[in-house]
């Protein structure tokens, strides 16, 4: 059975085998253990607790399309990494703004690379939503688009078709170009800015991707109302804020600039 701290917060050893995790698995299945979309509803330690349950049975608990590798040992040994580290998934975000606050995301990427299974891809990501959703400072220079390959990738592409010379112009000379066609777009959500390497990251990704059948224009919008769809009572107040997906009358500004995107 799952051990208990003094606490009261259950724990599961990484070591567990034989009768004492077939026990635990027929505990998973009751209706005592929450499903992966309520963890948001837990607080302190008892987050860490139930993600680390859950995920040590991982059948019928679904992962997001960019978390799917995120199971195995390598997923428990993620989160006991958290549960020893920290007393919440909100000390594990002010330590993360505290120490990149004011700083570049290659400083990000420092960071986060100390949390087992972030790597430069999600360290990107994670500067980019700091930045632009909490509002924390980040700097992003056109040449850390080299910190991982799909946006060089798309860069590549694109002056293959626009008969360009990659080799000459680099990462930083193409986002010059790309922030001078998408002059007039501002960076959402908050429209506070213009377009700059954050959003051209996703366009040359995003964009690469398209044309090789895999990203249609809303694609991640329709995924996020399914996936949001059934798993409680967070999830469903979240769907409200995912645009519609549909034609530019139906859904006005949505998809306006994914549109202007594809067509670069």
């Amino acid at each position: 059975m799952p051990r208990k701290r003094p606490n009261g917060i259950f724990y599961i050893p990484l070591n567990m085998t034989g009768d004492e995790k077939t026990a635990t698995e027929k505990l998973l299945e009751s209706p005592k253990w929450p499903k992966v979309a309520h963890l948001s509803q837990f607080e302190g330690r008892k987050f860490f607790a139930s993600a680390f349950t859950l995920a040590l049975n991982g059948r019928g608990i679904p992962r997001g399309t960019e978390r799917r590798h995120f199971r195995g040992l390598a997923c428990l040994k993620s989160l006991n990494y958290f549960f020893k580290v920290y007393d919440s998934p909100n000390e594990a975000m002010d330590h993360l703004i505290t120490e990149c606050h004011g700083k570049n995301v290659t400083d990000v990427l420092t960071f986060v690379k100390q949390w087992p299974l972030f790597g430069p891809w999600v360290a990107f990501k994670i500067g980019d939503m700091l930045e632009r959703v909490a509002g924390i400072q980040i700097t992003f220079r056109k040449e850390d688009l080299q910190l991982y390959k799909a946006p060089t990738e798309g860069a590549k592409l694109w002056c293959e078709k626009e008969g360009l010379n990659y080799e000459e112009l680099g990462i930083s000379g193409v986002i010059t170009l790309l922030e001078k066609q998408f002059e007039g777009y501002k960076a959402p959500p908050s429209y506070d800015r213009p377009v700059g390497v954050q959003e051209l990251e996703s366009v040359l990704c995003k964009w690469h991707s398209h044309l090789h059948g895999h990203y249609a224009v809303g694609k991640d919008s329709k995924e996020i109302l399914a996936h949001l769809e059934g798993w409680g009572p967070l999830a469903e107040r979240s769907r409200q804020y995912v645009p519609q997906v549909g034609t530019d009358d139906e859904a006005p500004g949505n998809h306006q600039f994914a549109r202007a995107a594809i067509q670069i």
